[in-house]
């Protein structure tokens, strides 16, 4: 792997009793995934992505799976249950991702406390620096493992 996107999903609102993308967060996601597949992928990366079984989440990995042109998988443990209490299993996502090192670019779609934990830990793991905290809705962290280097990738809408 050569780069690892962790997106926090898009704006959201409440629906049918769950928390669904709103349109705006659907504008969001689509906006990021051209940002990630001209930067990304269209260098020839072969992309794997995997996301939360949130509600909110699987929309967001709907969305960036239609513009991207790549499937996704579902997994539980990107979910840390919501609250913005939960805890990530940093250690069982290091470990999902490892499951197969043949992609370039992994990209995970999950929540907030993911993305205040997952990358420092991820960073720690390849001797990178991580100062980055909580990020917007509908953007993501850039981690580059060759480089060693973490960019914040904002959201275009």
């Amino acid at each position: 792997m050569k780069i690892l996107a962790v997106v926090r999903h898009g704006e959201y609102e409440k629906r049918d009793g769950d928390y669904r993308l709103s349109d705006y967060g659907k504008r969001q996601i689509a906006a990021l995934a051209g940002q990630i597949k001209t930067s990304l992928v269209n260098g020839g990366g072969k992309p794997r992505m995997l996301s939360s079984t949130a509600p909110r989440a699987l929309d967001s990995a709907r969305v960036m799976s239609e513009v991207l042109g790549v499937p996704f998988e579902e997994h539980p443990v990107l979910w840390s249950g919501g609250g913005g209490g939960g805890y990530p299993d940093c250690k069982a996502v290091m470990e999902l991702i490892k499951q197969d090192e043949s992609p370039d670019v992994v990209i995970l779609v999950t929540h907030l406390e993911y993305i205040e934990r997952f990358p420092g830990h991820f960073a720690t793991s390849i001797g990178a620096k991580f100062d980055g905290d909580e990020i917007p809705k509908g953007h993501a962290w850039i981690i580059d493992v060759e480089k060693k280097s973490i960019d914040h990738l904002r959201c275009a809408v």
